[in-house]
This record gives structure tokens, sequence and C-alpha cells, in this order.
């Protein structure tokens, strides 16, 4: 497996400072830019590590998989507090698309007018429950944060495992929200 974090010349670890990851990316994107004399392989590989690494959900992935991919072959779906926001987006989320199909049916605009009130209802709702998700993603990466060296034991790798887990479904459901919203406008 390649180590992404070798092409920034960076030691693996679950937290990195997002500026100088940026501020990295750009100065060796640079140099090994095929128009610049550099070697395209080494660009690609350089872009795919900074996509990887820039991601906290994926450089955690990445680590896990450097590190302890055991943990990922044994993840399991989100339990807890995590799950019951699923459920709550999922039906929110299926609600917004029925009306969104209800629009799209209406064929005049009263009718139009009629689903306004519905749809506002709706997007609040979806911008309250993206929010508990933007929420619950940056508490977990505090607890990225504050792992310090403690993330190479065992429990820390475990811990490093059940973190990457919630980042991905908090990001995904941020965006999926955030999507889903967006439609109700149009």
């Amino acid at each position: 497996m390649t180590d992404r974090f070798a092409a920034f010349g960076l030691v693996p670890s679950p937290f990195l400072d997002a500026d100088f990851l940026k501020a990295e990316f750009q100065r060796l994107g640079g140099e090994a830019h095929p128009d610049r004399g550099g070697d395209a392989e080494n660009f690609r590989a350089l872009n795919e590590a900074y996509r990887v690494l820039r991601d906290p959900a994926r450089r955690l992935r990445h680590l896990l998989e450097l590190r302890a991919p055991e943990l990922l072959a044994r993840q399991r779906e989100p339990d807890g507090p995590v799950a019951e926001l699923f459920l709550r987006a999922g039906e929110a989320m299926q609600r917004a698309a029925a009306l969104q199909r209800r629009a799209a049916a209406a064929d005049s605009p009263l009718a139009q007018a009629l689903l306004s009130g519905d749809k506002m209802t709706l997007a609040d709702e979806l911008a309250a429950l993206r929010g508990e998700a933007e929420r619950g993603h940056a508490a977990a990466l505090e607890e990225v944060a504050g792992l310090g060296s403690g993330w190479t034991t065992d429990p820390g790798l475990r811990t490093l495992a059940e973190l990457q887990l919630r980042l991905t479904f908090y990001g995904k459901w941020t965006r999926e929200l955030g999507e889903a919203a967006l439609k109700l406008e149009f």
C-alpha cells in the first residue's frame, strides 16, 4: 500500500494542519507539475495523496489501512446518536423526495403555491438535521485532535476506527441533507 503521508514527507498522524498541508501541496505541486518539467505520474500521486489527506475521514481510513487494516475489516454500522440521526435524516429526505414529486406533478401556479408552506417547513427540518450532522462532525474532529500520541496504542486505534466511521457518516449526511434542501428550493 502506498503511504500518502510520505508524498508530503509527513509522519503518519490522524491530525494534520490543513493550512500547512495546502501550502505544501501547492509548493510540491508546482515542482512536480508536468508543464514545469515534472513527472506526470508523480504529479498524479501527489494529487491523490492530497485528496486523501485533506479529508479527515479519508485520512483516518488511510491511516488505519497502514496501521490496523483488520479494524477496517470489522467495521460495522454506526450506533447510538449517530444511528438515530441517520434514521431521522433518512425519513426527512424521503419526505423531501415525495414532496418534490408532488411539486413536479402540480400543474398550476396555485397548486405550486399550496405546497410552499410544506417546502419551507421541510427545508427548515433538513437544515436543522444538517446542523446536527455538522456539529457531530466537528465534535469528532475535536476528538481526533485530542488523541495526541495515544492513537498508536491498540485502544487508540480502535478509537480512531470509531471516529473514522463517525466522520464518514456525518460528512455524507451533511452533503446529502444540503442537497435535499437545495432541491426543495427549485
